[in-house]
């Protein structure tokens, strides 16, 4: 009769083109397409199974941890083996966010730490760290960074300790201890190995107990004796001295059996609650097994601690029960003597991310699924960062979209590389066309018959403004706009909150209003007259009156725009002849276009505050700071002479690409190569009108 495991353990281990690729004739008027600057690159495949991967094994007999480069199989010598310079004895291994290698040592009662240039040197090393632990025999990290550690004990004296970054150094301290509940039966006896699940639970292998348990994130946030959220029993001979459990891509907890010589495994609907449950798949024919892990390609990794070895089952082997023959690292030059633990050094992968689309503003919270997420994980779309990053377990994360174009690669970096580009990575930026606007507040959503981007017009709602309206500004989220009459009246449509007009507070201003800026908030706004005066309603320190031309002294008739910063706290006013006023904080000196052949039309600022475009009647364009030209990005620089003065500029959310509006309606876009973001014209749709005064995004 076999040893039973803890008799077994205690004795082995002691998201822009007018009408139209070149000039083209829709419904008889000419456009032109987005402007080509270059390609776009497609993916390339992923690399093939487990390259680039270092596997790391935990030998109990010779006190080693033996490297060797995947992929690999048969007698093979391991490229590194580290001795340490104390007592220890492998069972768990697991890599921090940072490429350090963190072992349980259950013998010693220790956990010791090795550096990636430690782990590269070989030979005798010293541990950069070592926290006494009762008995630790498992260790795992959370998507935040804590080192979860198991002390093999019974139900009396089992405990789960956790330490933060800022207590893994030597001597450090636990943060949280988890000690048994003392129910029956008891949550803790004997644990094992650990794992965390795609949601971030803690998963326990009790190996004596013959049950696999579940903390949930909340559970484990003080110290106590939590009941476990969820307990596998065994079911028949499903469990038999669980020692090694992890989670594979797809979310299944599998588990290893030293007793029962098989591995298990249950979907995510099996372990969603308390139960005995039949495995979706079990492997037999594995002596000893002791720590699993997966590789990058899905296939499954085991240490077979009495056969001096560790298999390999190929992914295609574990999707039905049986006796599959694996590949293995096995042989006299393995260094291979007793091994338990086993970690895999390898690129994070992605799996799956949802929502797969976006709007071209960014703004979208992405769950992206997959492989190897650490705390420092970083994500990009394509060659943007991720607006923010919150990693929830080494297989779940979540980031926020920036602002782009059309589709792009997701890809997430931690310290053993970068993800392979993969189809089930792809994000698209969803280009929700634009809004048109004419001078009796009349708009036009283009593309025609969209199902959003209308939000109410002047004539929708039978008003007919005292004054021509000058111009529109859209919301934050784009799901609303303003527009401002020459008077100061202001109408506000979808989700932009009315704060007030001058006919509302009584005001005549001495000249006519020209433009509306908002704030990033959507809860404020400024007016600007065509003498360079300045209004501005919203709450007091959500909008700040920062000055006025007439209040510096400066007489002029000639403003036609402004464009303010996002947080509100500066803008910049311009004249027909190109000259830039500035205000409060918004960046000085970024230049003019002063000298230009045809009057300045319009200005916008960038996303970030930090610049601003300028235009002219003839579509000639100049950016100033952050902002960017394309080449070529002008009319002028194609030979294009529009047939009404161009009077807008709207830049897509990410700034590069970009829509010049002509008062006939007549839309053209520049834009990256292979984008191609015209949605529609007026004339195109033989709508003649010259009233045109303003754009948005929809």
């Amino acid at each position: 009769m076999r040893a039973h495991p803890s008799h077994s353990i205690a004795a082995r281990l002691g998201r822009f083109s007018r009408l139209g690729v070149a000039i083209s004739t829709v419904l008889g008027v000419i456009g032109l397409s987005a402007v080509t600057i270059g390609a776009f690159a497609p993916s390339s495949p992923a690399g093939a199974s487990g390259s680039g991967s270092t596997l790391y094994v935990g030998n109990i007999g010779p006190r080693t941890v033996t490297a060797y480069s995947l992929p690999t199989s048969g007698n093979v010598s391991p490229s590194v083996t580290v001795n340490a310079t104390v007592g220890f004895r492998s069972t768990q291994m697991a890599f921090d966010a940072n490429g350090n290698l963190w072992i349980a040592n259950t013998v010693s009662g220790e956990v010791t730490e090795f550096t990636p240039s430690q782990l590269s040197a070989g030979g005798s090393q010293t541990p950069h760290a070592i926290i006494v632990s009762p008995r630790a025999v498992g260790v795992t990290f959370t998507g935040a960074g804590d080192l979860w550690v198991s002390n093999f004990e019974g139900a009396t004296s089992a405990t789960l300790t956790m330490y933060p970054p800022t207590q893994q150094k030597s001597g450090g301290t636990p943060s949280v201890t988890i000690s048994s509940d003392g129910q029956t039966p008891p949550s803790l006896t004997d644990p094992v190995n650990l794992a965390i699940s795609p949601d971030g639970d803690l998963w326990v292998a009790n190996g004596t107990a013959n049950t696999l348990v579940g903390f949930t994130p909340t559970q484990l946030t003080a110290s106590g004796h939590p009941i476990p959220a969820v307990t596998i029993s065994a079911h028949n001979t499903s469990l038999a001295g669980p020692y090694g459990v992890t989670f594979d891509s797809s979310g299944d907890l599998w588990a290893s059996n030293f007793d029962g010589a098989s591995l298990v495994e249950y979907k995510p609907t099996q372990i969603a609650h308390n139960g005995d449950p039949t495995p979706a798949v079990a492997i037999t024919g594995t002596t000893d097994p002791w720590q699993l892990a997966f590789d990058d390609s899905g296939n499954l990794w085991v240490a077979a601690y009495s056969n001096q070895s560790v298999v390999e089952y190929r992914s295609t082997q574990l999707t039905h029960s049986g006796s599959p023959t694996p590949s293995s690292i096995s042989g006299g030059t393995t260094g291979l003597t007793q091994p338990a633990a086993l970690a895999i050094k390898q690129p994070p992968t992605i799996t799956s991310i949802a929502p797969a689309t976006g709007p071209e503003r960014g703004g979208t919270t992405v769950t992206v699924h997959g492989t190897g997420f650490t705390s420092t994980t970083k994500v990009s779309f394509g060659s943007t960062a991720a607006t923010s990053v919150k990693v929830i377990s080494p297989l779940t994360l979540t980031a926020v979209a920036p602002a782009g174009l059309k589709t792009v690669t997701v890809t997430v970096g931690t310290f053993a590389g970068t993800s392979s580009p993969s189809a089930a990575a792809r994000f698209t930026y969803v280009g929700t066309g634009y809004d048109l606007v004419g001078s009796d507040g009349g708009v036009f959503v283009f593309p025609v018959g969209m199902p959003s981007g209308f939000y109410g017009s002047l004539p929708g709602i039978h008003v007919v403004p005292n004054k021509p309206v000058v111009g529109m500004v859209a919301t934050t989220t784009d799901t609303g706009y303003f527009l401002t009459a020459q008077d100061g009246g202001v109408f506000s449509f979808g989700n932009a909150p009315f704060l007030g007009s001058l006919p509302g507070i009584h005001v005549t201003p001495v000249a006519p209003i020209v433009g509306i800026a908002a704030v990033a908030t959507d809860r404020g706004y400024f007016l600007v007259g065509q003498d360079g005066g300045v209004f501005t309603f919203g709450p007091a320190g959500t909008v700040t009156f920062l000055g006025s031309l007439p209040g510096r002294g400066i007489h002029v008739d000639n403003i036609i725009g402004m464009a303010a910063t996002p947080s509100g706290n500066g803008y910049w006013l311009v004249s027909s002849t190109g000259t830039v006023y500035t205000f409060g904080a918004a960046q000085q000196n970024l230049g003019t276009a002063k000298g230009t052949p045809s009057p300045v039309s319009a200005i916008a600022g960038t996303a970030t505050g930090g610049g601003y475009w300028i235009t002219t009647q003839n579509g000639a364009l100049y950016a100033f700071g952050n902002a960017k030209k394309l080449n070529p990005g002008t009319l002028p620089a194609i030979n294009i002479t529009p047939a009404h003065p161009v009077i807008g500029i709207v830049p897509t959310a990410n700034t590069t690409a970009y829509w010049l509006l002509g008062s006939d309606g007549g839309i053209f876009s520049f834009s990256p190569p292979g984008f191609t973001l015209f949605y529609g014209s007026l004339p195109g749709l033989g709508v003649h009108v010259t009233n045109i005064v303003a754009a948005v995004p929809n």
